[in-house]
């Protein structure tokens, strides 16, 4: 015999798990062989099968007949009939290469409570609904994930004491701790400390979830990310970050920006595509690290991807000489079409020792190109800059500015 066991098959329902000892006294993994379910209800026993016409009497009887390893394309479920249990449930230590379900009989959430739920280092696919959980006078979480990379929870709701967890830095409906990856919808967490919290490098995405007077809605700390679409629990303050926390409110955003030259953000409306941009333009972005000198241009082009209604305001400054400095901002307004670009409005609104004429937007021949041309009295190297916002007033998305360069008459 070698010094690892192979693996060994779980026993019939009924039987705990096996857990072989091999030759140096250790202790070996049990594993799943098939798919298989286990029934609970407070009129059961724990000395019955666990089939659904002999239940166990505990939740924490039927945990435990999940297998230490459940292998891929197998699903251990345990059902809850109705009824109440004042238990502190645990699961940990599961590698869940399969699925592993814990679930009450019916959708009915109130029918199926439990004192609360800890799940510590279930490694795989952990899916919870349908419950309840009656945790009031306690610090400590109703619903508590350490450690657990995927779950899912659906339809469970936690109970309260207002007058009492709110004022407990503990209490908290459903907690994502150390690394822990939660997806909760359609349930209900009120009258805690926190209604969600997500800790330390955890993540929690909650849609459509509800829960009233609690002292903070939704909390994430110590690098934890909460994301969140639809109806949100709420309370005294509806959302809090602390500790390097990060939330994401229903349509999410865009980490990063496209690499156009100089592009400082890109706004957007929901899912839709950029609808404002806003650029700062520098020697340093350019290349143009030489000075400017009277008769050359700045020439910025930008390609509006559709016809539209264009609006760009423009800020150019630059410091001339050892004393002498010079700046110029318009507005411009326009219909850009594939050709053509009119009427080319325009407005000053600030200018110092530069005219109007020094700055022009005009469209550049086809494909819906159009170049913004500044030419400064003069500009010393890396002591200028341009300062542009751009929109389409229409549904689509904004320009792209494709290049700048430096032209000489």
């Amino acid at each position: 015999m070698s010094l690892h066991t192979i693996i060994p098959k779980a026993t019939p329902a009924g039987d705990l798990p096996p857990k072989i000892i091999g030759r140096l006294g250790e202790i070996m993994p049990s594993a799943s062989t098939t798919t298989t379910s286990f029934w609970v209800s407070p009129t059961g026993s724990d000395t019955a099968s666990g089939a659904q016409h002999a239940p166990f009497r505990t939740v924490s009887k039927a945990l435990s007949m999940v297998p230490d390893v459940v292998r891929s394309g197998h699903l251990y479920t345990v059902t809850l009939l109705p009824g109440v249990w004042d238990e502190a449930v645990t699961l940990d230590h599961r590698v869940v290469l399969g699925q592993v379900l814990l679930l009450g009989s019916t959708e009915d959430r109130d029918a199926h409570k439990i004192l609360s739920l800890r799940c510590d280092s279930v490694l795989g696919h952990l899916e919870i609904r349908n419950m309840t959980t009656t945790l009031k006078t306690a610090a400590g979480a109703s619903w508590r994930f350490y450690r657990c990379p995927m779950v899912e929870v659906a339809n469970v709701l936690s109970e309260s004491n207002a007058a009492v967890e709110k004022g407990i830095e503990g209490c908290i409906g459903l907690l994502a701790d150390y690394g822990s990856n939660v997806m909760v919808r359609e349930s209900d967490f009120g009258g805690k400390r926190y209604g969600l919290r997500s800790n330390y490098l955890s993540r929690i995405f909650s849609r459509n979830n509800t829960g009233t007077n609690n002292t903070f809605g939704l909390g994430a700390r110590w690098g934890g990310i909460l994301a969140t679409s639809g109806t949100q629990p709420t309370g005294d303050t509806d959302r809090s970050t602390d500790s390097g926390g990060i939330m994401s409110h229903d349509h999410g955003g865009k980490i990063g920006t496209a690499a156009e030259p100089g592009l400082l953000r890109a706004d957007s409306i929901g899912d839709d595509s950029p609808r404002r941009k806003t650029y700062h333009v520098t020697s340093s972005v350019t290349g143009i690290n030489s000075d400017i000198t009277s008769g050359q241009r700045l020439q910025l082009r930008f390609r509006g991807p559709q016809d539209g209604y264009i609006f760009l305001k423009a800020t150019y400054g630059a410091q001339t000489g050892s004393t002498g400095a010079q700046s110029l901002q318009k507005h411009f307004y326009g219909l850009l079409g594939r050709s053509s670009l009119s009427p080319a409005s325009s407005a000053v609104v600030s200018s110092h020792s530069m005219s109007d004429s020094k700055m022009t937007l005009m469209h550049a021949g086809g494909n819906g190109e159009f170049d913004l041309v500044i030419e400064p009295l003069a500009a010393l190297a890396g002591r200028w800059g341009v300062e542009i916002e751009v929109s389409m007033l229409r549904n689509t998305t904004c320009p792209t500015l494709e290049s700048v360069v430096l032209l000489t008459a």
